[in-house]
């Protein structure tokens, strides 16, 4: 809430709608949100720095299906996270990000997809959560991975208020779910 604020008093990027949707996430205290990696990114100039705050925070849920199923399979009284940890420590395992992220995206509000898919100038086809989920792991990969030949992220042609928010209503729906 005081990194909030203070990108009110100063001259961030933030608009005050995406302030409100930041400080509903933060009014909720929701459990394992990695609130610090928000709190460090609001002060960055670079919008890209918050919505990969975000997208770590929906990234925070991959395992949340598969490893659900898998205990609730084998009958144990362990939390999914539990799950999650004990297989990655153990064989090394972790959910697939391009087909985790369309999976927990079933939680999301469908408004909230729609709007990612406007903002990063992507048509939805027939399945929306594919192509949301497509949209956003696109524009991550664009700002985390160099390629030689590849296109920069053009900063200026997109509504990081409208994302972030969008990706704030994200979190918060993948969340409520996986945390619940």
């Amino acid at each position: 809430m005081a990194c909030i604020e203070e990108c009110r008093q100063g001259g961030s990027w933030i608009d005050e709608a995406l302030a409100e949707e930041l400080l509903t996430l933060t009014d909720l205290n929701v459990p394992h949100l990695p609130y610090y990696a928000i709190c460090r990114s609001v002060f960055d100039a670079d919008p890209q720095s918050l919505f990969m705050a975000l997208y770590r925070c929906i990234e925070a849920t991959y395992a949340y299906e598969s490893s659900r199923k898998l205990v609730e399979k084998l009958g144990l009284s362990v939390s999914w996270q539990e799950m999650a940890a004990a297989l990655e420590d153990s064989m090394g395992w972790r959910p697939q990000e391009s087909s985790s992220l369309n999976l927990i995206l079933q939680y999301a509000v469908q408004k909230d997809l729609e709007t990612v898919c406007d903002c990063l100038g992507v048509e939805v086809g027939n399945d929306l959560l594919a192509s949301a989920g497509k949209a956003i792991y696109v524009l991550r990969n664009r700002i985390v991975h160099f390629r030689p030949g590849g296109r920069r992220v053009d900063v200026e042609s997109i509504d990081w208020n409208l994302l972030c928010g969008c990706l704030t209503g994200i979190v918060l729906s993948v969340f409520s779910r996986a945390y619940s």
